[in-house]
């Protein structure tokens, strides 16, 4: 009898799988709910029949998980210690976690686009 087993990036995953023998063939069904964690982790189907040693044989897929962009603003590494005053220029950093990758980035401040004075590159409120 053929064993069937899942991995997905060094871990067994035989809890979420289920195999069905007809005849002389084994079938693995995995049930596999995806995060964002798991983009581009590698999940393996591994076959071996016990009764010979040296059968084992295996494929894998690079998992690509589309998910929604997880944002995160911060300050920006200059100016994480000091703190902000009335009439200074403050300097963010957005970062965003996604795939397919966000290709449009887009400023808000009290509902409205920030302007950027060019030469300070300091964003201002319209």
């Amino acid at each position: 009898m053929t064993k069937i087993s899942w991995w997905k990036d060094g871990k067994d995953l035989k809890r979420y799988a289920t195999d069905e023998i007809q005849d002389d063939v084994t079938t693995s069904k995995l049930f596999l709910t995806p995060s964002s964690d798991d983009n581009e982790k590698v999940l393996i189907c591994r076959a071996e029949n016990p009764v010979n040693a040296d059968s084992a044989l295996e494929d894998q897929w690079i998992l690509n998980v589309y998910y929604a962009p997880i944002v995160t603003v911060t300050f920006a590494a200059s100016q994480q210690n000091e703190l902000i005053r009335e009439g200074s220029d403050v300097h963010l950093e957005c970062n965003i976690q996604s795939n397919p990758p966000a290709t449009d980035v887009r400023w808000r401040f009290h509902s409205k686009s920030p302007s950027s004075r060019p030469f300070q590159g300091s964003p201002s409120e319209e």
